[in-house]
């Protein structure tokens, strides 16, 4: 790196040797704690690389640019309102977007056009994670959206299939796979984000739990958390015969966590299945495939409130004291919706 210069809110980053239309993957834009933005790219010829933006306040913060080599104009960092502000948070979510490259831009354009502050990106995101083509694609159909918009990437089991150490999770957001547990502020929710990979990682089984329980127990507005694997669900992958079974421990530790602090949402993907399920107060969304094959039914949810075989984006808007959600699919039509008021 050549050096960088920040002026007020520009961030400029000079690259040696870097010129225009230099890029394999643009700027893309993620967290991995509450303390820092990663501004994460690819100049053709070498490896992604990363910088860290710190942030100066705990929760939010206002807009900002940045400029690479390479790039003729400064890009906007979009802004996230802060805990107590007037704002209300505007949040995008989905999940499974594999070997999803048209229905990727589309939702990408639907965020855009809902003016989403973040956007979660709930596991799955590519088929094979070895292909090095698929995350440049990936990050290809989301160019713009992740250019001004700070995504918050969470793991899933694909992310570690033909990459069994998940090494390209690493080369793609610079931090392991181990790691792939963080809170962040946004807005008035706290969100928890949460690797429940124990298939491919039985360590996180009990890896992140005392961590959890100490972030579950600060007060908050509004408390999500997010991990790729649903508790409960009617896909046929929540059948006795079906060799992997994430939601058993998740229901036996994590569950009870969940209602003990008095979680509000959990927002899940996978079974390539919309469903909203409530129990015990909590809703637990699990968004439809954005990409990939649509999921197969045959389980049994005594939970649920909704299914639809459907591909789907689900948008947030948040305030202190009051929360809607719209599912939304590819012809923008609402599937369902929550209204929810404290």
């Amino acid at each position: 790196m050549g050096g960088m210069l920040v002026l007020a809110s520009l961030l400029f980053l000079n690259i040696a040797g870097a010129s225009k239309d230099t890029f394999q993957i643009k700027p893309y834009l993620h967290f991995h704690n509450n303390q820092s933005i990663n501004v994460s790219w690819q100049y053709k010829k070498a490896q992604p690389e990363h910088f860290t933006i710190p942030l100066d306040q705990a929760c939010g913060f206002e807009e900002k640019f940045y400029q690479l080599s390479g790039m003729k104009l400064p890009q906007k960092i979009k802004s996230i309102p802060c805990l107590g502000g007037s704002e209300t948070l505007r949040l995008s979510f989905l999940a499974d977007t594999q070997e999803g490259f048209e229905t990727n831009q589309a939702f990408g354009e639907m965020i855009e056009s809902f003016d989403s502050h973040s956007v979660v990106l709930g596991g799955d995101i590519i088929q094979n994670a070895d292909d090095d083509d698929e995350w440049k694609a990936l990050f290809k159909a989301f160019e713009k959206t992740l250019s001004q918009r700070v995504l918050v990437p969470v793991i899933g089991n694909h992310e570690y299939r033909g990459d069994s150490d998940a090494k390209n999770w690493e080369k793609y957001f610079g931090f392991n796979a181990n790691e792939a547990f963080y809170s962040i502020w946004l807005g008035p929710v706290k969100l928890i984000v949460l690797s429940s990979n124990f298939e491919d990682d039985p360590s996180m089984v009990l890896r992140q739990l005392k961590w959890l329980e100490e972030e579950l127990k600060k007060p908050a507005p509004w408390k999500f958390v997010v991990f790729h694997h649903p508790m409960f669900s009617k896909s046929i992958m929540h059948m006795s015969f079906y060799w992997r079974k994430e939601y058993l421990p998740l229901r036996q530790y994590y569950l009870p966590l969940f209602e003990k602090h008095k979680v509000d949402v959990v927002l899940n993907g996978h079974s390539h299945i919309y469903e909203h399920s409530l129990k015990d107060g909590i809703h637990y969304i699990t968004t439809g495939a954005a990409g990939g094959k649509f999921g197969k039914e045959g389980g049994s949810n005594p939970f649920e409130i909704k299914s639809a075989l459907d591909r789907t984006l689900i948008q947030f808007e948040i305030g202190l004291t009051a929360l809607r959600m719209n599912a939304i699919n590819l012809d923008g039509k609402t599937i369902d919706d929550l209204y929810l008021r404290k």
